[in-house]
C-alpha cells in the first residue's frame, strides 16, 4: 500500500493531485494513494502475452506464465526482447513460450523453445547470445532451448 498523504478539498476539486488510484475517507478528508504497480504490471503482462500471441508465438499454460511474470516482473521486458530477436530469425510457429518446472529441484523458469529445423545454427547462436545479455542482473530466468 502506498504512503498516506494529506490534501485539501481544494486540491481534490482542482485536480492537483498526482495521477494514480486513490482511496478517499470523507470522514477525515484524507486521501491515501493506492500502489499502482500491481495494476500496471498486470497490464504489461497482458499486453506482452497478447502481443506475442498475435505474432503467432504459442504460449502454453498461459496462467502459469502469467503468475511467473507477476513474481518476476524483470522478465516482462526480457521476454519481449528475446522473443523479438528470435522472430527476426525464426518463424513464430516455431516458437513456444512456457513455464518449465524442474522435477529434481524446486525451481521454475520461463522457457522459449525454438524448433531446430527452421533456424540455422548462426541464428540460434545470436538468439542465445542476446538472451544471455538481457538476463544479466535480472531476477527470474528465461531459458532458450532448441527443440530437435
Amino acid at each position: 500500500m502506498g504512503a498516506s498523504a494529506e490534501f485539501t478539498m481544494g486540491d481534490i476539486e482542482r485536480g492537483e493531485i498526482e495521477y494514480g488510484r486513490f482511496s478517499l475517507d470523507w470522514a477525515t478528508v484524507t486521501v491515501q494513494r493506492v500502489d499502482e504497480r500491481p495494476y500496471r504490471m498486470a497490464g504489461a503482462i497482458d499486453a506482452l502475452l497478447r502481443h506475442v500471441q498475435q505474432r503467432g508465438v504459442s504460449v502454453q499454460e498461459e496462467d502459469s506464465v502469467r503468475e511467473y511474470l507477476q513474481k518476476f516482473p524483470d522478465m516482462i521486458a526480457v521476454t519481449e526482447s528475446i522473443i523479438g530477436i528470435a522472430l527476426r530469425f525464426c518463424s513464430a510457429r516455431d516458437l513456444i513460450l512456457s513455464l518449465y518446472t524442474d522435477p529434481e529441484i524446486d525451481d521454475t523458469y520461463l522457457e522459449l523453445s525454438v524448433r531446430w529445423e527452421e533456424c540455422d545454427e548462426a541464428a540460434l547462436e545470436q538468439i542465445l547470445d542476446a538472451s544471455a545479455a538481457y538476463l544479466a542482473g535480472r531476477r527470474g530466468w528465461l531459458q532458450v532451448t532448441v527443440d530437435v
